[in-house]
């Protein structure tokens, strides 16, 4: 079971025995957006490469320093950042910094158009409490 607001679940879907744990997924912090360039970019024992050019391990660090200061703290995922993104540049880390800010500008305005279609044909406000909702709606009946 996933949810993204864990505290509107009644307490019987999520109790002992029912739920047997609990991982909060968060945004990523620079330290991660650090460690997954790191991870798709530096080289391992035995790595052969067929294509790219070649970066010691110490040039990927620091590649991984300029491109965690271009990405915004605690606004991706660490799947976004990942999959649609480092990914799709596995070949080369230099395009990878070089692209991350039109990334993210681009992905940014897009979240923006879809929390802009979601406010626009909200029903309900989410935080509502049932009361509210239900006092609302024989007001608006009445």
């Amino acid at each position: 079971m996933t949810t993204n607001h864990i505290e509107r679940l009644d307490d019987a879907l999520i109790r002992p025995g029912r739920v047997d744990r609990k991982v909060l997924f968060q945004l990523a912090d620079g330290k991660m957006s650090s460690r997954l360039f790191c991870t798709v970019f530096k080289r391992s024992d035995g790595d052969q490469r067929i294509t790219g050019k070649e970066f010691d391990n110490e040039t990927i660090e620091r590649l991984a320093g300029e491109f965690a200061a271009k990405v915004p703290d605690q606004v991706f995922s660490p799947a976004e950042i990942l999959l649609s993104f480092l990914l799709e540049r596995k070949q080369s880390p230099t395009d990878a910094v070089a692209d991350v800010e039109d990334w993210v500008a681009k992905a940014s305005k897009e979240r923006g158009k879809v929390n802009n279609y979601a406010r626009e044909r909200a029903i309900l406000n989410p935080t509502d409490s049932f009361e509210n909702i239900v006092e609302g709606t024989q007001a608006h009946n009445a």
